[in-house]
């Protein structure tokens, strides 16, 4: 005969998760009773499988053919139900994430289900999904140290993450306005409901891979409702960025850990869906990548059958677990507040906004020729009959000059002879392609493996830049509505520098020119906050590795922008609403959009600048 269950809480965890994997697993288990707070949702939901309602959880509690109790009561009072259920001689409680959102409250709960032999489980379904079996074998057989984390969970989950979002978000009851989030105490709060609520869904994962919290470098409130956190923790850097903005996207719920040379990327379904479980790609140091498919179980049927073990006895209650892990999500909950109201000084390590690089060291009639390039035309290829008039000199050999000799065939331009090499302001030479039209010149720097901000001072000049390139027009609706930018990048451990250069370049890209807030870095690591001129905040996470060299970019937000850099090439993403579209490949070389981009005037030395500075400024080492 199934075991009973009634479930406390009506909201969407009951309809589109319990309720649906319960019906999966009717021999096991059967919905007899559900509990709304007076709200009257509970009688649809019980109507579906013949189920008592009430607006009551006593009721519910005293309930005798309830033997499992499923808590998805808002967060701040699961410690009191499932003391209540214990009370009541339940057997097992399935309790949604968090168990408890104060120490004390963790303890109380773990020590009374221990006390009456009470099976316990926890809803984080990320830990139970078998993807994570996958992830945790290929950690231990590699038995690599794990060098950073980053967790972009994104856009569009349901509305409501409880019974009643916004009252739990607000910290009482219904408002006729939303809380005024600049008020950092209210923006904690928010920003600590979130991580015990939303984020708490992958704390366990964190946990498992990086179980001690060492600080807290950086925690904001993200719009509409979201948040980003960056921490250190067992020494690895880890950088959280989750945001709900009730429409949009499909939701985006990624991890990526970089564990010694490899780099695994685990992609969960979307919240409060029953698709199987997650992809897991492992991707080798020697460029071998591995996919581990989706399997047809998915994380809530996991965890029930996991329930369903420790009833049956065949599997043990792991309370030391169970507390340890709701611990942890209470230590990250209020570390993250603490930051919030408190947050620490700004680092040292600031760059210039892009109008003020831009006019540093440079005449004033120089930065208006680099205002007055409108983007549009950036975007118009050159005619044909005046790109005739146009007369190129090149390096007289190497990979530049074999480049740009195909790019200025394929305009046309006319081969003019070589370029003389430029002088820099600290004495070194430097390739140069040099347009000449009229008697006048027009420089573009071949692809700058490294560059000296300040050798740049003065110069206007199209940057041949593979890596970075200007967004596509499709992509640029993602840049503007952007609540927030997380970029990854593994850098090759032999030329780090251009790599880290080009993913705060692209950083700049989605964001506008940035300023840096906090920095956080390791031997081989580093991570940042920045705040962007566009407003939506920047984290930026690289890892030096052996193994491919990657940058990866995302924007959070109703429209959400993908881009994946490699060696060769780059993809971009645009996910809407409507779906995903995967851009096509540009065809159009480096060089020869550097060209283009010449002949109609535009000048990058403004942004070469800001991204070479703020590398430079990221990678200097405190000095001791």
């Amino acid at each position: 005969m199934p075991t009973g269950v009634g479930i406390i809480g009506a909201g969407p965890g009951a309809w589109a998760l319990h309720a649906p994997t319960l019906a999966r697993l009717g021999r096991r288990f059967a919905l007899v009773h559900v509990a709304d707070g007076g709200s009257g949702r509970a009688e649809a939901i019980a109507a579906r499988s013949g189920a008592r309602a009430s607006s009551d959880a006593a009721e519910l509690l005293g309930d005798p053919g309830v033997d499992v109790v499923v808590i998805a009561s808002p967060p701040e009072r699961h410690a009191a139900h499932a003391l209540a259920a214990v009370s009541a001689g339940k057997r097992a409680i399935l309790c949604e994430k968090p168990l408890a959102t104060t120490h004390d409250d963790v303890d109380a709960v773990v020590a009374a289900c221990r006390s009456a032999g009470v099976a316990l489980v926890v809803g984080t379904h990320h830990l139970h999904d078998p993807a994570w079996a996958h992830v945790r074998h290929h950690l231990t057989a590699r038995g690599a140290a794990i060098r950073d984390i980053s967790l972009p969970p994104n856009d569009r989950y349901h509305a409501a993450v409880s019974e009643a979002p916004l009252r739990a978000l607000c910290g009482g009851a219904p408002r006729s306005t939303p809380p005024d989030a600049a008020d950092p105490r209210v923006a904690a709060d928010i920003v600590r409901r979130l991580v015990g609520g939303l984020c708490v869904h992958d704390v366990p994962l964190l946990r498992d891979l990086a179980p001690a919290l060492d600080r807290m470098a950086f925690a904001r409130l993200l719009p509409p409702v979201g948040c980003a956190l960056g921490f250190v923790a067992s020494g690895a850097l880890v950088q959280i960025g989750a945001a709900m903005t009730g429409g949009g996207a499909e939701a985006l719920w990624h991890m990526s850990i970089g564990a010694g040379d490899d780099r695994i990327d685990i992609d969960f379904p979307p919240a409060f869906v029953h698709d199987g479980s997650a992809t897991v790609t492992v991707t080798h140091a020697d460029g071998r990548v591995v996919r581990h498919e989706r399997d047809a179980v998915d994380g809530h049927t996991a965890l029930w059958r996991a329930l369903a073990s420790q009833l049956d006895r065949t599997q043990p209650v792991e309370y030391d677990e169970i507390a340890a892990d709701a611990h942890h999500g209470v230590l990250l909950a209020d570390a993250a507040a603490r930051a919030v109201r408190t947050p620490p000084a700004r680092t040292e390590r600031e760059v210039p906004a892009r109008d003020e690089v831009a006019r540093d060291e440079v005449a004033p009639d120089e930065v208006a020729r680099d205002e007055a390039v409108p983007d549009e035309a950036v975007r118009e290829s050159v005619d044909p009959s005046p790109g005739a008039s146009w007369r190129i000199a090149l390096p007289t050999a190497g990979d530049a000059a074999d480049r740009f000799r195909v790019a200025a065939a394929e305009l046309p331009l006319t081969i003019a002879g070589s370029a003389t090499a430029s002088t820099t302001a600290s004495g070194t030479r430097a390739e140069r392609v040099v347009l000449v039209r009229d008697g006048e010149e027009t420089v573009v720097l071949p692809e700058p493996a490294g560059v000296d901000a300040a050798q740049l001072a003065g110069l206007h000049a199209v940057v041949e830049r593979a890596r970075v390139r200007p967004l596509p027009e499709a992509a640029e609706r993602a840049a503007r509505e952007a609540v927030a930018v997380v970029v990854e990048a593994a850098l090759p451990v032999s030329d780090p520098a251009p790599w880290l250069r080009d993913a705060v370049g692209w950083c700049r890209l989605l964001a506008g020119p940035l300023t840096a807030s906090a920095v956080e870095a390791t031997a081989t690591s580093l991570m940042a906050a920045f705040d962007g001129a566009t407003g939506a905040p920047v984290t930026l996470i690289a890892t030096e590795t052996a193994g491919p060299s990657r940058i990866t970019a995302r924007t959070l937000g109703p429209v959400r922008l993908e881009a994946v850099v490699q060696t060769d090439g780059t993809a971009i993403r645009i996910a809407t609403a409507e779906g995903e579209l995967l851009l096509p490949p540009r065809r159009e070389s480096a060089a020869r959009e550097a060209l283009r981009r010449a002949a109609q005037g535009a000048d990058d030395i403004a942004d070469l600048r800001h991204d070479e500075r703020l590398r430079a400024q990221l990678t200097e080492r405190p000095s001791t």
